[in-house]
């Protein structure tokens, strides 16, 4: 049937009035995946996204990012390569879905870029070596961070270093042999063993004056603080005893058998426990603080001597320093040993960075430095240092550890 001329008429003028054109509708938002992820600094990750058109128009892709460079940044898959990051940093990666009309709908995912190992998450590599007395043993950081003390066993003296220039500002005479050192929460003293004089000197950083000399037990080897400061313990070696000094006054408040020739001592951040190594008898002994009473003997690898604790308390870790040459691992709650994690040769003492994050273990005669993720137990590095590595601090940030390296007279900086 033949419309009449008039109906098409009005027809085409109805057409004509609405335009006789559909209405654009943008596409849906688009979709990303993965919408977030981590990768590592100089890494790929692939990228895709999707979107449809509520017209049935064609969509095409356009990615952005505020770093890093995509194989095409067209497509709806895509390959993103990371930059090269020193510290954790986080990007954004867009995606733009255009129909062929022109209407776009955006979305966007961020991508968390990390450095890989050894490229600055972690002190990794020896900055700089400072000169120090012979035969350096023991270091210990200071609380504020502005100086590091170092025990020189054959000059029997003490190195003392200034951070800011690296630089070695007073030498203390102290007993003979000095070995192990620790600090007083507080900064004011420092106590130092020294392992031929049966005794502890205490020196008062504000001048560096020898104020007490403390006796002890035979062979004082090891030094730790309590966190409130109050008392030190002192691992006596030929004695298999640890001494306790009361701050207050330096004098010794109780004497507890321990196993055979202990060397390291740490205490738990709530001071609580202590944890010291006995190198002959290849176990370490657990003291109660609160009445100094062993509650607990953990068997560990051959001659332990190294003993650092995490921040958060949760776990020790412990160097062997013969046999497998291995770090084991405590767990605080139960004393069991629940992971054994292969190092360099000779292992002797162990720091842990504030973040709880990486442990450094000094190897004798690998003259390196093991860094341990702590999350995984695994050694991410091995960092060359001096000659008989033995004593390891860190500054308060975490940023910088010093080595000392007993054959060469020197101090190694590692840093970033």
């Amino acid at each position: 049937m033949t419309r009449p001329p008039m109906v098409l008429l009005v027809l085409a003028a109805l057409a004509a009035l609405s335009g006789c054109t559909k209405p654009n509708n943008p596409p849906t938002t688009p979709a990303i995946t993965p919408s977030t992820t981590n990768v590592e600094s100089g890494g790929t990750v692939s990228l895709s996204s999707s979107a449809t058109d509520p017209d049935g128009d064609p969509v095409t892709y356009t990615w952005t990012a505020t770093g890093g460079a995509f194989n095409t940044a067209s497509g709806p898959a895509v390959v993103w390569t990371a930059p090269t990051v020193t510290e954790t940093l986080q990007y954004t990666i867009a995606v733009e879905a255009t129909d062929d009309r022109g209407a776009s709908a955006g979305n966007s995912a961020n991508i968390a870029v990390t450095p890989q190992a050894g490229t600055g998450e972690f002190p990794h590599r020896v900055v700089t070596t400072i000169p120090v007395g012979a035969g350096p043993i023991g270091v210990a950081c200071m609380p504020n961070g502005n100086f590091a003390y170092v025990t020189n066993s054959a000059s029997d003296n003490l190195s003392v270093i200034r951070i800011s220039d690296n630089t070695v500002i007073a030498t203390v005479s102290v007993g003979d042999f000095p070995r192990g050192i620790a600090s007083l929460p507080n900064g004011n003293f420092v106590y130092v063993t020294n392992m031929g004089s049966d005794n502890v000197s205490v020196i008062r950083t504000s001048d560096n004056s020898v104020v007490a000399a403390v006796p002890v037990g035979p062979g004082p080897a090891g030094v730790a603080s309590l966190p409130n400061g109050n008392f030190v313990y002192v691992t006596n070696y030929t004695g298999n005893d640890v001494s306790v000094i009361r701050t207050s006054d330096n004098v010794v408040v109780a004497t507890v058998p321990v196993g055979q020739g202990p060397l390291g001592v740490a205490s738990l951040p709530n001071g609580n426990f202590v944890y010291v190594t006995n190198g002959g008898s290849d176990r370490v002994s657990v003291i109660r603080t609160a009445d100094n009473t062993i509650v607990a003997t953990v068997p560990v690898g051959s001659c332990p001597d190294g003993v650092a604790s995490l921040p958060d308390g949760n776990f020790v870790y412990v160097t062997t320093s013969q046999g497998t040459y291995s770090v084991s691992v405590i767990r605080t709650s139960d004393n069991a040993v629940v992971a054994t994690i292969p190092v360099g040769p000779s292992p002797a003492c162990v720091a842990c960075l504030p973040n709880g994050s990486f442990v450094y273990v000094t190897n004798y005669t690998g003259k390196s430095v093991s860094v341990i993720r702590t999350s995984d137990n695994v050694v991410l590095a091995t960092v060359p240092v001096g000659g008989l590595p033995y004593g390891v601090c860190h500054l308060p940030g975490g940023g910088y550890v010093y080595v000392v390296n007993s054959d060469d007279g020197t101090v190694s900086v590692v840093g970033h």
